[in-house]
């Protein structure tokens, strides 16, 4: 009888839940030698649709399918890959009354012979959930199950705002081991409502109330796009901080996208006792796509791009990234459509050279992705156009769905390895 199990990459451990970040390896026993079986996988969600994706294969010598290892014959990716049958994940129909989860199910010739579901989850079993109630901080503090002093990560996102990137990367640290606070900073009730003169104060009281906690260790920073931008920032500005993670982000400091003020100037993104940092305002214009349902979305890229051939703009609205005082980890992606990631981030890791910056630095440039790749793997990759909240467009990202994939899965895990070998 055919058998649906979920086991972790070595096979020794089954998994019953699916948390950002991890890798879980869908493994089908009890087949058919040399038979073609068809595994599908739907993420169901009561009263929105499903995500739909499939795997073809041939049974092997033990009558066993799985994902780590089996090469499609069909379905909706093509090579073997643990994490493909999550993230070819396609819209689907309708499951108004299913389980939330990952609803796998075997079959042959189109005869259903198992099924089994897989929760979707965030955070594991005794993780402690600490609301900043009080603090003047908007966001939540995740203290992993382990006891004793750990260290802990500060992320946050980019021009989204809100705090939907920041708690969906801290429930991903905390999973395995880190103190992580999700921090939002604009967007949200009691912020800022735009990417617009946002006080570094804010960041240093998250420090300082992490500092205050004697189960706290060193703290590192982590964001991606215009928090990239802030993690380099905020790692120049603040001793305390210990390592950066900065996903698809620049060294040089943009002007805030929130619209003009009085003097038809655009603002400053950031501001530092009470001044204004200095910043480069966009040149060039962007560049419509038009997608197949008829809409129009927008690549950035090219704007960025005809605003770096001014050197002498950019160098005055560089930051000072040489201060930081721990190594840097830097993501780029080569098909990143809302500006030159890869280009940005080998000019971060060019000036951290020539400054002599006293530390282990590391970049990593992901070809076929897009600016989407920030994120840890999880969901479907197959959207690569976004809504921009602030902005009131649709952006183009760019990258494959499998290129973001892969990138997703390759930078988590340098993610975890920088941060293990950097922070105590």
């Amino acid at each position: 009888m055919p058998e649906i199990q979920f086991v972790s990459p070595d096979g020794e451990t089954t998994e019953s839940s699916r948390y950002p970040g991890e890798l879980v390896v869908v493994k089908v026993t009890g087949l058919e030698s040399g038979a073609t079986y068809e595994l599908s996988n739907t993420l169901a969600s009561p009263g929105a649709p499903s995500y739909e994706a499939t795997l073809q294969a041939v049974a092997d010598a033990n009558g066993t399918i799985e994902t780590s290892t089996a090469q499609p014959v069909g379905g909706t990716y093509g090579k073997p890959d643990p994490d493909g049958i999550f993230w070819s994940m396609k819209k689907g129909h309708a499951e108004a009354n299913a389980e939330l989860g990952f609803h796998f199910a075997i079959s042959k010739s189109g005869r259903p012979l198992a099924t089994a579901v897989l929760p979707m989850a965030g955070i594991q079993q005794g993780v402690k959930m600490i609301k900043l109630t009080g603090t003047g901080l908007v966001g939540m503090l995740y203290l992993p199950k382990r006891s004793g002093r750990v260290p802990a990560v500060i992320t946050f996102g980019g021009s989204e705002g809100g705090e939907m990137t920041a708690l969906t990367e801290a429930t991903a640290l905390v999973n395995q081991g880190y103190a992580a606070l999700g921090l939002g900073y604009f967007g949200m009730k009691g912020l800022p409502a735009n990417l617009e003169k946002i006080p570094l104060e804010y960041f240093e009281k998250a420090i300082r109330y992490l500092r205050a906690r004697p189960d706290i260790g060193d703290i590192a920073v982590m964001g991606s796009s215009r928090g990239g931008e802030l993690a380099l920032l905020l790692g120049s500005t603040f001793s305390d901080i210990k390592a950066v993670v900065a996903q698809v982000p620049s060294p040089v400091r943009w002007a805030g996208i929130a619209g003009f003020n009085e003097r038809d100037q655009l603002p400053p993104a950031w501001t530092y006792q009470g001044r204004p940092l200095s910043f480069y305002p966009l040149a060039g214009k962007l560049v419509e796509a038009k997608l197949a349902d008829g809409r129009t979305a927008y690549i950035n890229r090219p704007a960025f791009e005809k605003a770096l051939e001014n050197k002498k703009a950019v160098e005055a609205a560089t930051t000072e990234i040489e201060k930081i005082n721990g190594p840097v980890l830097l993501f780029g992606a080569e098909d990143d459509k809302i500006w030159p990631s890869c280009t940005l981030a080998e000019m971060a890791l060019t000036r951290l050279k020539e400054k002599k910056h006293p530390f282990a630095d590391e970049m990593a440039c992901y070809p076929d992705a897009g600016h989407n790749m920030a994120f840890p793997p999880f969901l479907s990759t197959q959207d690569t156009f976004s809504q921009d909240q602030a902005m009131h467009m649709l952006l183009e990202l760019g990258g494959t769905p499998e290129g973001n994939a892969a990138a997703q899965r390759a930078s988590w895990t340098k993610t975890l390895e920088f941060l293990k070998a950097n922070i105590r």
